[in-house]
């Protein structure tokens, strides 16, 4: 039996995770979602213990460029996220935000797309960025 493809999507937004989350599970994924880190510290489990406990977990990771963290300038910026993840060998499509991207981090498995994407689009370049990094 396959198990499903499983994404996480990492997003203060509740309507972005839904969004993109939804056409993800049309797609035949799994869906978790996160909202990144949160206040008072803007920390998350993943930096603190520099084991996020989601990553064992997951196929592929959605990381929106404006966390709760990047509006209030505190704690881990979106781009940190998306690097601690494909650090740990996941395919992350990065939703770049007003802060961009830190120059020099994209590649064969990080890819930015605008954060104003449709989420059809969003879903669809996940999908592919797992199904190539599978290939490779």
């Amino acid at each position: 039996m396959d198990l499903a493809p499983r994404a996480l999507i990492v997003s203060a937004d509740r309507s972005k995770r839904d969004e993109i989350g939804e056409r993800l599970e049309a797609a035949g994924y799994s869906v978790m979602e996160c909202p990144g880190p949160l206040a008072p510290r803007f920390v998350c489990m993943g930096v603190r213990c520099e084991a996020c406990p989601l990553v064992d977990a997951v196929d592929v990771v959605v990381v929106d460029g404006w966390l709760a963290s990047d509006e209030q300038r505190q704690g881990v910026p979106s781009w940190h996220l998306a690097r601690l993840y494909w650090a740990a060998g996941l395919p992350v499509v990065f939703l770049v935000g007003p802060d961009g991207l830190q120059a020099g981090i994209t590649n064969d498995r990080l890819i930015a797309v605008p954060r104003s994407s449709d989420p059809d689009t969003i879903a669809g370049r996940a999908d592919a960025l797992r199904r190539s990094t599978l290939a490779a």
